[in-house]
């Protein structure tokens, strides 16, 4: 998901994956896959107080043998100005989140997951960085002058 907050005065955002495989059998185990990537854009001078939670939990419940894994990332993109991602990139951040649907069902060992899902999110951290590379900056006698266009990335898993 993508949240795009403008000028703010507070913003909270929560981020949650949750994974749980319960009361399969050691003959016929199961498998829980959770995979949650937000991205979240606010501006001005508040903008830096965002609240972020980002959070992953994988619970294997009376199951031996099941395969449980939960992968939280947020992105938090910080500008001093009012900013909206073009279209580009919403055209690229489409294809990944494409991609982490296919990964949540794939039947690719957990670590294999954890490896495709990180390299998913530095492709998002990556689409981002271009994005601040032309996002408006503050000039001249501005309050926001020193404030630099930032992405800041959270990853949780489990």
């Amino acid at each position: 998901r993508i949240h795009e907050y403008g000028p703010s005065v507070a913003v909270s955002a929560y981020n949650r994956a949750v994974a749980q495989s319960v009361g399969c059998s050691v003959h016929a185990p199961c498998r829980s896959v959770a995979l949650s990537f937000q991205i979240v854009t606010t501006a001005g001078s508040n903008a830096r107080l965002i609240n972020a939670t980002n959070l992953s939990q994988a619970v294997n419940e009376h199951c031996p043998g099941c395969q449980t894994f939960s992968g939280a990332y947020q992105f938090v993109v910080a500008t001093p100005r009012a900013f909206t991602l073009g279209s580009a990139a919403r055209r690229e951040l489409a294809v990944i989140e494409d991609q982490v649907e296919a990964l949540k069902t794939s039947r690719v060992p957990v670590a294999e997951v954890t490896r495709q899902a990180d390299v998913l999110a530095r492709r998002v951290k990556a689409v981002l960085d271009g994005e601040m590379a032309r996002a408006p900056r503050a000039t001249g006698s501005d309050p926001l002058a020193d404030f630099v266009p930032h992405v800041t990335m959270y990853r949780h898993v489990r």
